[in-house]
C-alpha cells in the first residue's frame, strides 16, 4: 500500500506538471461542457465556504450530528460574523482587496479579544521570520526495498 502510494504520487505529479506545461491540459478542460465547469466551481466554492464557516465556529455540528448555527455569545463567532458583513460591505462598495482587508482587520482585532482568561483569538508568532518545521521522520522517507530488493 505505502509502496504503491510512493510510486503513484510522484508519477501523478510529474504527469500533471507535463500536462500543465503543454497545451494538452487546456484541450482536455475545453472538452467538458460549461455546466460541468460551473458545477466544479460551485462545489469547490461551497467546500471552501464550509471550511471557513466551521473554522470560524459559525457552523457547528450538534449532538445529533446535524449542522447547527454557532453560539452568538462567543466573541470569536461575533467577530467572524462581523468580518463577513465587512467583506459584503467592502465588496458592495467595490473596494479592491476587500477580503484581504477584512482578514487583516479580524487578525488585528483578534489580538485584543479574549476567548478565555489569558487566551486571545489571534496569537502572535514567536518570531517574525522562521523556517517551516520539516518532520524528519517523513522527509524523504521512501522505502526503496520494494524497488531494489
Amino acid at each position: 500500500m505505502i509502496a504503491d502510494l510512493a510510486v503513484t504520487t510522484p508519477v501523478g505529479g510529474i504527469l500533471f506538471a507535463c500536462l500543465s506545461l503543454s497545451n494538452v491540459r487546456q484541450h482536455i478542460v475545453r472538452g467538458f461542457p460549461a455546466s460541468t465547469h460551473i458545477g466544479l466551481q460551485v462545489g469547490v466554492g461551497l467546500f471552501i465556504a464550509d471550511l471557513g464557516l466551521r473554522s470560524g465556529r459559525l457552523v457547528v455540528t450538534d449532538i445529533d450530528g446535524d449542522i447547527a448555527f454557532g453560539n452568538l455569545r462567543s466573541p470569536v463567532v461575533v467577530v467572524i460574523f462581523l468580518s463577513l458583513l465587512l467583506i459584503a460591505a467592502l465588496v458592495a462598495t467595490r473596494v479592491r482587496g476587500a477580503m484581504l482587508l477584512s482578514i487583516m482587520a479580524v487578525t488585528v482585532a483578534g489580538l485584543f479579544i479574549q476567548t478565555a482568561p489569558g487566551h486571545f483569538m489571534t496569537v502572535p508568532p514567536a518570531r517574525v521570520v522562521a523556517l517551516p518545521h520539516i518532520p524528519t521522520a517523513y522527509f524523504i522517507a521512501f522505502d526503496t526495498t520494494v524497488f531494489f530488493p
